[in-house]
């Protein structure tokens, strides 16, 4: 009998390590703030988000996605992130990067890359960057005319008040850093 009870021990005892090692969502590290410079959570996000009365916009991406590097770009555009920023906090994930960008993907990202989700203040997916048709799939960086519409769609239903004029300037900027796809 004790023969077993050793390793049964061992068992509880790796059960309970794993178990205390999880991280919640809230305290998965994020970033630096870009204005302080201190550390930036997933709880300190959904706090601002409630602060400032603005969704969080969350782009998945990775170092070696040549199409995300493109979507970083239409993010970082001065006209674009004006606009975007008026309406969310936009924030990068790195999945390989950031610490806990897995634990984030797993919970709002589509597969594939760049995915993206616009979520609220309470956690709740507003709409993301899943594929048109059924769902299940990402259409990650909106180069076709569907997927531009999709996108701007997405876009006013989690900020209403955006103008026609700011989407007209949103769709103008996705076809200058990627123009149409063959479809």
């Amino acid at each position: 009998m004790y023969k077993y009870l050793f390793p049964v021990l061992i068992m509880i005892f790796l059960g309970c390590k794993r178990q205390t090692n999880q991280k919640s969502v809230n305290d998965i590290i994020i970033g630096k703030s870009e204005i302080s410079g201190e550390i930036e959570t997933f709880e300190l996000l959904l706090d601002s988000s409630r602060i400032e009365k603005k969704n969080l916009f969350l782009v998945f991406t990775f170092q070696g996605c040549s199409i995300c590097r493109i979507f970083d770009k239409y993010h970082n555009d001065s006209t674009v992130n004006e606009i975007l920023s008026h309406y969310f906090i936009i924030k990068k994930v790195d999945y390989y990067k950031t610490p806990g960008g897995k634990e984030l993907y797993a919970s709002y990202g589509k597969i594939g890359f760049p995915s993206w989700s616009i979520i609220d203040s309470t956690k709740l997916a507003i709409i993301d960057s899943g594929n048109l048709k059924d769902r299940t799939g990402n259409m990650g960086f909106p180069d076709s005319e569907k997927e531009r519409e999709y996108y701007i769609m997405a876009v006013k239903k989690a900020a209403p008040s955006i103008t026609k004029q700011e989407s007209d300037i949103l769709i103008k900027k996705l076809k200058e850093y990627r123009p149409d796809r063959v479809e």
